[in-house]
């Protein structure tokens, strides 16, 4: 059988608390296991924009520190209706 340990901690700040327009996030992803090809660490930073009620803008930029070290950026827009 095949054992596996996962760690996370994420870390959150908005300047006004809940009346907030803006927001960051932290991300510390750790994963190691005994298959080798499934181990994984990253870090991540999102940034987020609330422009109104259900729709935000959003970015992000991750940095995988395992096997190839690259970072990888995303930027969007998520709405709900």
């Amino acid at each position: 059988m095949m054992s596996r340990r996962r760690e996370i901690c994420r870390a959150d700040i908005l300047a006004k608390g809940d009346m907030s327009n803006w927001y960051l996030t932290g991300l510390f992803n750790w994963v190691d296991s005994d298959a080798n090809a499934l181990d994984y660490t990253a870090v991540t930073l999102h940034a987020g924009y609330l422009l109104r009620r259900n729709v935000r803008l959003v970015s992000e930029f991750t940095y995988q520190l395992t096997r190839t070290e690259y970072g990888r950026v995303n930027v969007g827009i998520i709405s709900a209706f």
